[in-house]
């Protein structure tokens, strides 16, 4: 399979960059969010679930 890739977007008063790895400790309150899937479906990922955070309160060395 070819590998895929986005480029960055910039303006004025927005920027726009693909989701990558490196995104994931800011992206997992915004998706852990119940609200999210009364619109999208399933459930929110749950700490300690494959590919997800371990539980545990987050601290600026985790990024949190």
């Amino acid at each position: 399979m070819d590998e895929l890739w986005a480029e960055s977007l910039a303006g004025a008063r927005l920027s726009v960059e693909p989701l990558r790895p490196g995104h994931a400790d800011e992206m997992h309150p915004v998706l852990a969010d119940p609200r999210l899937y009364a619109f999208t479906g399933g459930q929110p990922p749950t700490p300690g679930m494959p590919g997800r955070p371990p539980a545990g309160p987050r601290t600026a060395a985790s990024g949190g």
